[in-house]
This record gives structure tokens, sequence and C-alpha cells, in this order.
């Protein structure tokens, strides 16, 4: 269960990262 949360969890990390940038300096 920790891989798959680790896994989405850095999915969701880049999928945020890439719609809002600004939000990381």
């Amino acid at each position: 269960i920790n891989y798959h949360r680790k896994l989405i969890r850095q999915t969701l990390d880049r999928y945020v990262a890439g719609t809002r940038p600004c939000d990381q300096p």
C-alpha cells in the first residue's frame, strides 16, 4: 500500500507542478 501511495503522490505532485509551476519557486 505504501508503494502505491508513494506512486500516486509522485504522480499528483508532478501533475500539480505541471498545472501550476508558479506555485513552486
